[in-house]
């Protein structure tokens, strides 16, 4: 029997801190790859041409040679995506020789060729109709086949998953209704099954599907151009929009379940103390089908809690890419407004990058007419407030503060922006616009300056509170929505309230 030694992969850099026994094998172990391996016929040239003339709007997508146009989609999306279970992307070379390994046998080949075929639907594109379908035709033919991929053989190898999910993130970004379906079951525990019960999604696949829901909230409809109306328009539909929404915010405000995945910072320490533990039973660890254990009741070590806030961060970024603050019942501005504001019913509470993100996503927000606009602009002045309060000073390099400048200042420049437009925005466009411009000057810019100056520009923060001061909302019960007392928040700590 042949067996693969699995080369070392590059996904974020957080994952490296997940217990190997939760993955089901060690860096260097061998695993059998041939039960999970599915053939790819090929395409040939005459094949991509007519994806490539389908793409750019030279030839129909829908009408009679819908179906011969569907069976090209599934062909290049097999081709594409089944070889991400062949063992020539995984193994080294057998020879021993050194040299480099052929750009054509990796997995970023598999990933990076397959993008330039994807569009990408955002604010400034302006797609045709057609194009809207080769968006939802492949996109469908794309997430059948990387679900084929990832339930070959039941639930396959973590290098074959985590693959399969990094591919599922990428190809989300053109914003296709049929990934929001697979992409849902994957944030529920409601996509691998065994008999009657369903199992929990391994903890690689899980951040590669909050990285797919950022990128599928992300995209725009195709034609939301086309409706003056509504230019944000998502392009899925509101129910996959709510559905999303209301996975992904558990974990946010109670925590991903992988705290007991931490490796321990120093596991020999007992032994070089002496202070060796009586042996223990052994403890059942998460493995794909075994459930998720939750963590301890005790506090988190500094490990855990970094891998708690590593996977809630990217929850956070993905709830920000939702632009409207309610959708039916689900209330995202809510929960970002939490994190922003590190609200005391998050543990561990929210690191300078969550932080971040939520205001991001807060100054992205189209108020609907359900939100005090008032209370949510003072949310952001707050948020702001709480931003300063978790950076120790010029020397933090804990995030990239210019990278979260830079994208910060351009939401706020769209906000002012959307604020001519959108009729509920316009209702507090001088204060908006007062706050935006405080928050550049005083705290964005100097954020903004390169590390390597000879003194430091601190952030000031006495003109954000004069203005939180002269903005204090009226609303007595203090919460974020008009239609019910019991959207709150509480913050850590007092400033304005």
């Amino acid at each position: 029997m042949t067996r693969s030694r699995l080369r070392p992969l590059a996904p974020a850099a957080g994952l490296l801190a997940l217990c190997l026994a939760a993955t089901g094998s060690a860096p260097g172990q061998s695993v059998d790859l041939k039960p999970y391996r599915i053939e790819a016929k090929e395409v040939y040239g005459d094949t991509r041409s007519k994806l490539i003339d389908m793409q750019n709007d030279k030839w129909f997508v829908t009408g009679p040679e819908l179906k011969t146009n569907q069976k090209i989609f599934r062909d290049v999306a097999q081709a594409s995506v089944y070889r991400l279970t062949y063992e020539q992307y995984y193994t080294s070379p057998d020879s021993g020789e050194l040299k480099p390994r052929p750009n054509d046998s990796s997995v970023d080949y598999l990933i990076n060729d397959l993008s330039p075929r994807i569009l990408v639907p955002t604010a400034a594109t302006k797609f045709s109709s057609q194009q809207k379908a080769y968006i939802e035709e492949f996109g469908a033919a794309l997430d059948e086949a990387i679900v084929a991929v990832l339930t070959k053989g039941g639930v396959p190898p973590v290098v074959i998953r985590t693959n399969a999910g990094r591919m599922l993130a990428m190809v989300s970004r053109s914003g296709a209704p049929a990934h929001a379906k697979t992409i849902l079951a994957l944030l529920t525990n409601k996509f691998y099954k065994s008999g009657d019960k369903y199992l929990d999604t391994p903890p690689e696949l899980l951040y590669w599907a909050l990285k797919a829901a950022e990128n599928l909230l992300a995209a725009y409809d195709a034609l939301a151009y086309l409706t003056p109306t509504n230019p944000a328009r998502h392009s899925i539909s509101d129910n996959d929009l709510e559905a999303l929404i209301k996975a992904i915010e558990p974990l946010v405000l109670t925590g991903p379940p992988v705290a007991h995945l931490a490796a321990e910072a120093d596991p020999d320490k007992g032994f070089r103390t002496g202070a060796v533990q009586p042996e223990k039973k052994e403890q059942p660890v998460a493995a794909p089908g075994a459930g998720v254990l939750q963590p301890a009741a005790k506090g988190l070590t500094p490990e855990q809690t970094d891998l708690v806030r590593f996977f809630r961060r990217q929850a956070v970024r993905a709830l920000a890419r939702v632009r409207y603050d309610t959708v039916r019942d689900a209330r995202p501005a809510l929960t970002l407004t939490k994190v922003a504001v590190s609200d005391v019913t998050i543990v561990p509470p929210p690191s300078s990058a969550e932080v971040a993100e939520a205001l991001t996503g807060l100054l992205g927000m189209n108020p609907t007419n359900a939100l005090n606009v008032d209370e949510w602009e003072y949310v952001i002045a707050f948020g702001f407030d709480t931003l300063l309060k978790t950076r120790t000073g010029p020397d933090d390099k804990s995030i990239p503060w210019r990278v979260y400048a830079a994208k910060m200042t351009a939401a706020a420049d769209a906000l002012k922006e959307r604020g001519r437009v959108n009729a509920r925005l316009r209702q507090v466009l001088p204060s908006v616009t007062a706050l935006v411009d405080t928050v550049k000057a005083d705290v964005l810019a100097p954020l903004a300056l390169p590390e390597d100056r000879k003194s430091e520009t601190p952030p000031k923060t006495d003109k954000l509170y004069e203005w939180m001061a002269a903005n204090v909302p009226k609303d007595p019960a203090r919460s974020l929505y008009n239609d019910g007392p019991q959207y709150k928040y509480a913050p850590r700590t007092a400033q304005g309230r």
